[in-house]
């Protein structure tokens, strides 16, 4: 949407009085973008975190007061310094935030927003959190009855540490082939916990290697000889007392990683390990003294479906932490692009801001641009997840396949993008970006792993895949299917002929991205049937030969049109008329971005017309320079604490240099000759 020329003047001499204030001059080129820009930063704080900015602030109040939770990310610390450090942590934000059931079960976002916060801090700390609180804890809060709310106090008070215990060494993504078994035993009224063979220990648990004294473990359940599918049980690990390991239970620790060594990930084996009948987490199934196996839910699928709705709340807080990384990234470059100063026109014997440079901005903003268009999204989603939580839970909701395949894909695309942007961004802040006190290291190390649990990527967005093509089918067959984010969902009809609405403004984009989806949709399907006739009706085949080119591209497509309209329309709910016409832009370079990076579904149904590659790349030139001056500003609206935040480069003060090289001249053995020095005179 492109302003008018009075809201261009209005621009222009709001960033003239911002510049040129001779009552507080610009003391460097940081303060002068960051006078130049015309949005207001309490709205864009509102738009961006909403109504959970009260408890982020909360969160950060904890972490930036207390001295003890010190940033040791940025020194050389030892694996066991590392584990020790974010269990500290840990403790000690458990003690201060002093959490309780009624909290706890009064706003289900709070873990992934205490996630995302700890994220900034410490991906450690806000990992392992994670494990206790969204999975261990969340398990038996969304999977238990009354009869286990004493062990849910004790874990929300810290009195145990938790761990999750799903995967295992040989099974990890194909949750329904685990191989530990939960035999009953109506004797003693107690469940038999049994790994059958070395591969089917659990593998790369989170803080069971050495702190966890609980586990969800799951299970093949198994009573009077009959295996009654995957079930989640409540296992003790070790003695609270003294953290020994229980009888028939090894634990032991799967070694060094290639990130997040302050969370000691284990593996565990069972040997016989009896634990009482009510330890089965039994809100979808359960099974009597005797013996008896039951379920008010019948459709074994479904009730698989439900038991795993629990990751969902991981993978919601994994989105959230992912798009945490990526602003503190994006802060760090901004500030870094608008401090550091490189070559300059022949004329001038002043260096140029690197920001300045057209290459440096089509390399910065467009992730500026994509952290907004996900962040925002974020908080309708955890208003979602909050209002919705009962009726997922009810065995007629037909809310449940929707909703998971859309945290499926969110999970997938936040943590592919993400990865990707920090992987980019790290080269932009040069030399100083390879430095460990820049913070990219640990977080680009720290971010992979994102792409792989919860599901790896490419396997949870086929459950999208299948939810699209389902809901294809159903429209197919005349018949509009219930959703609440596939209001644009159309039949091959309905697109045959189609063209792309002139310009790029906000509603034609949207319209692009709306057909980009659709029309990936019907080529799945149309792919799907031929497959299937290829290989004479085997749908397993069929399913799989489709994946390598639509998977992917199709569900992310779907994601895309769910973020477009969740954006405009918190944009279009915004007053302050600078503003919003930043805010626009920032939609516009993002939608973009996002057409540009694969149009030849577009192209090859000939709905974008010849001149789209040229006149897109002219808008997305035009939209880089003109969002340049609103960078600093924008960012620093949304900002982490300085202090939290841990990098050099991120400092608002323009004094750069000083502070790396403060940390590099304070850094052990800086000035020390090496103990081997004589070796080198051999």
């Amino acid at each position: 949407m492109e302003s008018s020329a009075k809201d261009r003047l209005q621009l222009l001499s709001n960033q003239l009085r911002g510049s040129l204030n001779p009552e507080n001059p610009p003391k460097s080129y940081l303060d002068l973008l960051k006078a130049r820009s015309t949005v207001n930063s309490n709205v864009i704080r509102d738009c961006f975190f909403g109504r959970y900015a009260a408890l982020r602030d909360r969160i950060f109040k904890l972490l930036v007061s207390d001295p003890n939770l010190r940033h040791w990310t940025q020194f050389d610390s030892i694996r066991r310094e590392q584990r020790y450090n974010t269990t500290m942590a840990i403790k000690k934000i458990a003690r201060e935030l002093n959490l309780n059931l009624d909290e706890y079960k009064k706003d289900p976002a709070f873990p992934a927003i205490l996630g995302e916060t700890l994220c900034v801090f410490d991906a450690n700390v806000a990992v392992k959190t994670g494990v206790h609180l969204v999975l261990y804890t969340g398990a038996i809060a969304s999977m238990g009855t009354a009869r286990h709310s004493h062990f849910l106090k004790a874990a929300l008070n810290f009195e145990d540490m938790g761990c999750f215990a799903l995967s295992e060494l040989e099974h990890g993504s194909n949750v329904r082939g685990i191989e530990t078994t939960a035999t009953y035993d109506p004797a003693s009224r107690e469940f038999i916990i049994n790994t059958p063979k070395e591969t089917a220990m659990k593998f790369w648990i989170g803080g069971a290697a050495q702190t966890a004294t609980m586990s969800i473990v799951w299970a093949q359940l198994i009573t009077a000889g009959k295996c009654h599918g995957v079930h989640a049980f409540i296992v003790p690990l070790r003695n609270k007392r003294d953290f020994t390991v229980f009888p028939g239970i090894t634990i032991g620790d799967c070694g060094p990683k290639v990130g997040l060594n302050g969370i000691d990930n284990g593996f565990i084996t069972f040997n016989n390990v009896r634990i009482p009948r009510i330890n089965l987490l039994n809100r979808f199934s359960g099974v009597s003294e005797s013996g008896e196996f039951s379920s008010p839910i019948k459709n074994d699928d479904k009730r698989f479906g439900m038991c795993l709705f629990t990751l969902s709340s991981g993978r919601l807080t994994i989105s959230a932490g992912t798009l945490a990384l990526l602003r503190m990234a994006l802060t760090i470059s901004t500030r870094f692009a608008a401090n550091r100063k490189q070559f300059g026109p022949p004329d001038s014997k002043e260096e140029t801001a690197i920001i300045d440079y057209p290459l440096t901005q089509a390399r910065l903003l467009p992730h500026l641009a994509a952290l907004f268009a996900y962040a925002t999204t974020l908080n309708p989603i955890l208003d979602l997840w909050t209002s919705s939580r009962e009726q997922l839970y009810d065995k007629k909701s037909t809310l449940l396949p929707e909703i998971h395949a859309l945290f499926c894909v969110m999970k997938a695309q936040n943590s592919w993008y993400v990865h990707k942007a920090l992987v980019e961004l790290r080269p932009l802040c040069g030399g100083l970006g390879y430095s460990t006190f820049s913070r990219f290291g640990s977080m680009i190390g720290d971010s992979d792993v994102n792409q792989t649990y919860e599901g790896d990527n490419y396997v949870i967005v086929q459950q999208t895949l299948k939810f699209l093509l389902d809901k294809h089918r159903q429209l197919t067959a005349g018949t509009r299917p219930e959703s609440i984010t596939l209001e644009y969902l159309r039949t091959e009809e309905q697109l045959f002929g189609a063209r792309a609405p002139e310009g790029f403004s906000m509603a034609s984009l949207k319209s692009i991205l709306e057909f980009k989806s659709n029309i990936l949709i019907v080529l799945a399907a149309r792919e799907l049937a031929k497959a299937l006739s290829n290989y004479e009706g085997n749908v397993y085949e069929a399913w799989q030969a489709i994946q390598p080119h639509f998977g992917r591209e199709t569900a992310v497509a779907y994601y895309h049109v769910f973020v477009a309209n969740k954006f405009a329309s918190l944009i279009e709910g915004i007053s302050d008329r600078s503003t919003k016409i930043v805010m626009t832009k920032l939609f516009e370079l993002w939608a973009l971005s996002a057409i540009r990076e694969d149009f030849s579904a577009l192209v090859e149904v000939e709905y974008l017309p010849k001149t789209f590659p040229s006149a897109s790349l002219t808008r997305f030139n035009e939209l880089c320079a003109e969002l340049k001056n609103e960078a600093v500003g924008l960012i620093n609206a949304i900002a982490d604490p300085e202090e939290l935040i841990g990098s050099p480069l991120a400092t608002t003060t323009g004094d750069m240099y000083q502070k790396f090289l403060g940390l590099v001249r304070s850094f052990p053995g800086a000035f020390e000759r090496p103990p081997w020095w004589q070796e080198l005179r051999q």
